[in-house]
């Protein structure tokens, strides 16, 4: 479950950070403030979802104890 969610999270935030860009050169980058917002912060934390699902993605797998 946790997984499935880093994923969508994952999609998320890279939507998030590339849709501004577009919408900016779009308007002449009026809403340039979009892009200031927008990369510093979400970069980081897109970068560090991706990081945090290649940690969970090479955990060894424990089995259940019964």
């Amino acid at each position: 479950m946790l997984r499935k969610s880093l994923n969508i999270l994952i999609i998320v935030l890279a939507v998030a950070i590339v849709l501004p860009i577009p919408l900016a050169y779009a308007v002449g980058f009026t809403y340039h403030w979009l892009l200031l917002i927008t990369i510093p912060i979400g970069v980081p934390l897109l970068l560090g979802a991706i990081v945090w699902r290649v940690l969970l993605g090479s955990a060894p797998k424990v089995a259940p104890v019964n």
